[in-house]
């Protein structure tokens, strides 16, 4: 609401700041902190993604702050990473077993066949 005075106009927007404030709580927007650990985070196999995803999915279901839509949309595109990661780890589990099935056992050494002389 516009006011002419500026004595007028300052007091209406430090009420409106209070109530916005009054409104939410009164709790002051924080930066959230990252993830404990994440510089640890090392991923050699997609086994390791799914536990993440995993334990943040179960997060994601537990936080009673979250409303439902956004909950939703967040489990959903979890979901669809873990879909992603499972099909990699069982391409991954696919690739190891031919590549010992190739290999025959030589401590991961290709082997290299000669084409057979007619």
């Amino acid at each position: 609401m516009p006011y002419k005075d500026p004595e007028k106009r300052h007091a209406s927007v430090r009420e409106a700041v209070a109530r916005h404030k009054a409104a939410a709580g009164g709790k002051p927007k924080t930066k959230p902190s990252p993830l404990p650990g994440l510089a640890e985070l090392r991923f050699k196999t997609a086994r390791d993604v799914l536990a993440l995803v995993n334990g943040q999915v179960e997060a994601l279901l537990a936080a009673p702050a979250l409303h439902v839509v956004t909950r939703a949309r967040c489990v959903g595109y979890l979901a669809a990473l873990l879909m992603r990661a499972v099909e990699v780890g069982e391409i991954e589990t696919r690739l190891e077993a031919l590549e010992a099935a190739i290999n025959g056992g030589t401590n991961g050494e290709t082997t290299r066949r000669t084409p057979a002389a007619n």
